[in-house]
């Protein structure tokens, strides 16, 4: 399902949101982190002016996937009161370290947000609103037609690609799967996080394949800005391990159905 993401005037409804109300309840919001000591710090701290705008009651949790560069050590330097770091030694993956951060909120919405500060944190707002009006889970969506982004045509191509497998295989009618920005509630999470398996990035699609095979449907997609023009971080072989991921979910939730044992 796709939201209009905007009120009468082409505001985005997430602005107009956060300056009008204080979300419900505690949200809680995971993001991953992989070799960005560089930028760890900014992003983190965007992501903690943007929720203290809207909610007086928030957690981020950083998850370091593997110390390999300084990102920890930067990310637990920094003086912000709502922010848990959680150190992953060996890198493990986006699926991972997501899940792991999953496993540790509080919260009554939860989600994730890619870091990097490819996504502009506005986003939170827009997933959070989104789930407390009545969805099962929020997804951030770079083919939203009010989405704000530049992405190569290779990217847009595999991104078409990719979202006709995923509606194949899982009857996801989603039109992008793979933008690191989901929100839900907490019984959703509570409800398929155990479950969860895949390390890599096609854990976005085990997650909404698993979320909607135990009944929850109320997807909602909303639009994404997207300030920077990316290259593409996902490599070939990255590209080859998420189509192999992807069928491996299949074989596992269709035919072996080991999910439905758990």
């Amino acid at each position: 399902m796709i939201g209009n993401g905007k009120d009468w005037d082409g505001r985005w409804m997430g602005t107009d949101w956060m300056s009008t109300n204080s979300c419900c309840g505690r949200v809680s919001v995971v993001v991953p982190i992989y070799r960005q000591e560089q930028t760890v710090a900014e992003d983190l701290c965007r992501i903690d002016d943007s929720m203290s705008e809207w909610c007086d009651d928030y957690e981020i949790i950083a998850v370091v996937d593997g110390l390999i560069d300084k990102s920890a050590e930067v990310a637990k330097n920094l003086s912000l009161k709502n922010l848990r770091v959680i150190e992953i030694q060996k890198n493990q993956g986006k699926g991972f370290a997501v899940r792991t951060g999953l496993k540790e909120c509080t919260g009554e919405v939860v989600g994730f947000i890619d870091g990097g500060m490819d996504i502009l944190p506005d986003a939170i707002a827009e997933g959070v609103r989104i789930v407390t009006g009545g969805a099962d889970i929020a997804i951030g969506s770079k083919r939203h037609p009010l989405s704000d982004v530049k992405y190569p045509l290779i990217r847009r191509v595999f991104s078409l690609g990719y979202q006709g497998l995923s509606k194949g295989l899982f009857d996801l009618t989603v039109l992008d799967t793979q933008v690191g920005a989901k929100f839900m509630r907490r019984d959703v999470m509570d409800a398929v996080v155990n479950s969860l398996k895949i390390r890599g990035f096609a854990m976005d699609v085990e997650l909404l394949a698993l979320a909607r095979r135990r009944g929850f449907v109320k997807f909602e997609e909303f639009p994404v800005k997207i300030d920077l023009v990316f290259t593409s971080s996902v490599s070939w072989v990255s590209v080859l391990h998420m189509l192999g991921d992807t069928i491996q979910i299949f074989w596992e939730m269709r035919v072996r159905k080991h999910y439905d044992q758990e």
